[in-house]
């Protein structure tokens, strides 16, 4: 079954070694990665500086960024004025319904702050355990939040955000 993991990391710029980290396990075909997406926030800034989709090894053009969608539930969806937040609110309560439970929705927001870096993964299955050792060898150790769908939930949220 597809998995997203939403790892969360203390600085602002661990997500791009963490990042580069699953590029060389892609490469390697040592990790199944279908889509990927980083966010750093600088301690200084207003906001979160986000790569939807961020260039990886072996990943073909996907029909949308799921990783990126995953991002704006996680993300935009608190920063955003009154209107767009209900309405990117609506958007979660649907992303429920298809399949990211809302436990992982909450859990991987909770681990985003100013000062801070994420990575969003959706796997092709479950994270092969070399993903751990290359994130230890690269002195990272995340907090993550996982959670499993299956391919025709994959393509629910894809649609969803494609209409």
């Amino acid at each position: 079954m597809p998995t997203v993991v939403a790892y969360h990391f203390p600085g602002p710029d661990d997500a791009d070694r963490a990042h580069a980290a699953i590029d060389g396990l892609a490469a390697l075909h040592l990790a199944d990665v279908r889509d990927i997406a980083r966010i750093r926030w600088p301690r200084e800034a207003p906001a979160p500086e986000i790569d939807h989709g961020a260039n990886l090894t072996g990943v073909g053009a996907l029909e949308g960024a799921f990783a990126g969608t995953v991002i704006g539930w996680l993300v935009l969806q608190p920063w955003l004025g009154a209107v767009v937040g209900a309405a990117a609110g609506a958007v979660i309560g649907h992303a429920v319904d298809v399949g990211l439970d809302e436990s992982f929705i909450t859990e991987a927001r909770a681990g985003i702050s100013p000062g801070s870096s994420a990575l969003i993964v959706l796997y092709a299955d479950q994270p092969s355990p070399a993903v751990t050792d290359a994130f230890r060898e690269a002195g990272i150790t995340p907090d993550a939040a996982s959670t499993t769908i299956t391919v025709a939930q994959e393509h629910r949220l894809r649609d969803l955000f494609h209409r």
